[in-house]
């Protein structure tokens, strides 16, 4: 069969969010079960004069309903061509009964960027229909369609769509629902990368934009609410860490304030191949199924490393850094469970003998976290780190196994 053609159409803007976060097992990806169109990922059309960065918050925050969204980086864009006699409309209509402007109107609406099949072409006018479909039957079965005359100028034969990792700033619930457009009720949920979800046609391709999820994350251990895994090379958990080391709140105890850390840092200094590479165990902490801040811990091996705690070689002694991310999970005794915790862990699976630990003199709320842990005041360390463009005294504290 042959269809009338359309050449030289403008392009519709369209984006899709990857709205991405650490999941205990590995990455994993939001995505919505549409009650007839099967699942899918938080897509849109940019609005006209909108950036398509704004786009992508716009319409992910519209579909998801969270509000804390933020956008991590632009994945690229790629272009599609409608197949032969098929188009999608540039904006909202009501099309004519007629190919004039004059014309009656349908009642229905055929929206901007709906697929429609054109049958006819007569000066500067389509006539097209569109038609709606319960993917989740197959063949997709008929529900209904609309068609009549549009003007060909608000006609699109190609779109460009760009695509971009999003992170939730706050924790949600696993799953939820969510009202869209025409009234339907979509289901949300996280989903893992690996294996990758079942998503409808042309979407399980978008996903080549992403990294091949890494191995199987390694979960050293889960107690009620919290767990601790092995940080992954992958996007999910870099971004998490960018944003908990580009808030300042963080920052005033980890780092300093002066040292924000963009993306590319964070891949840099934060990668788990060179931090095994120098004995070093980066994890990420999660509370509740959603991760919530980082923990290294590493063994104390030469002379040079005993000196920094201004300890003896005395062997068996390891060490650690850590920090809640999430600011409003401070104050509620979650870091003194964490280091309990994960020193039960490390003395039952490590030749650990001591465990010890540098917080800040004047972080008193890190310093009665670990003492409620079980965590000990060794002594003062004067001037022990550079921090925020100055020296700062530190409080070396031990936690020692139980012998027996």
């Amino acid at each position: 069969m042959t269809h009338p053609t359309l050449t030289h159409r403008p392009l519709l803007q369209k984006i899709t969010a990857f709205i991405l976060r650490p999941g205990l097992g590995g990455p994993q990806i939001l995505a919505f079960q549409h009650p007839s169109a099967g699942l899918q990922l938080p897509a849109g059309t940019v609005d006209p004069g909108e950036a398509p960065e704004a786009a992508a918050l716009r319409e992910a925050g519209e579909e998801t309903g969270l509000t804390r969204l933020r956008l991590v980086t632009d994945l690229g864009s790629e272009t599609a061509r409608a197949l032969e006699g098929q188009a999608w409309l540039l904006r909202s209509l009501r099309p004519l009964d007629q190919p004039h402007p004059r014309a009656a109107e349908a009642a229905q609406i055929i929206a901007r960027a709906w697929p429609v099949t054109i049958d006819d072409l007569q000066e500067g006018y389509a006539h097209v229909v569109y038609t709606e479909r319960d993917l989740n039957h197959t063949p997709p079965a008929f529900e209904w369609s609309v068609s009549g005359w549009v003007p060909t100028a608000d006609l699109a034969t190609g779109q460009l769509r760009h695509f971009y990792h999003l992170e939730a700033c706050a924790p949600t619930d696993p799953g939820w629902q969510q009202r869209g457009d025409r009234g339907h009720l979509f289901q949300f949920a996280w989903l893992p990368l690996d294996p990758p979800p079942a998503l409808i046609p042309p979407q399980d391709g978008w996903l080549r934009h992403l990294p091949a999820p890494p191995a199987p994350a390694e979960v050293l251990f889960e107690q009620g609410d919290l767990a601790l895994r092995e940080l992954q090379p992958h996007p999910a958990d870099y971004a998490a860490l960018q944003r908990w080391l580009s808030d300042p709140r963080v920052l005033e105890f980890y780092e300093g304030r002066d040292q924000a850390f963009d993306l590319a840092r964070v891949m840099r200094d934060f990668d788990p191949a060179a931090a095994a590479a120098e004995g070093e165990t980066p994890c990420l902490i999660f509370h509740k199924g959603w991760a919530a801040g980082y923990l290294q811990f590493y063994p104390l091996r030469s002379d040079a490393d005993y000196a920094e705690y201004g300890l003896p070689n005395t062997g068996g002694t390891w060490a650690m850094d850590l920090f809640l991310g999430q600011p409003e999970l401070w104050g509620r005794g979650l870091g003194t469970k964490l280091l309990t915790a994960f020193s039960a862990w490390l003395f039952a699976s490590t030749p650990a003998a001591a465990l010890v630990v540098d917080p800040h003199a004047d972080n008193a709320r890190a310093v009665r976290a670990y003492e409620k842990a079980g965590f000990r005041k060794v002594k003062l360390l004067p001037a022990h780190e550079l921090h925020e463009g100055k020296m700062v005294d530190c409080v070396l504290m031990e936690k020692e196994a139980v012998s027996g």
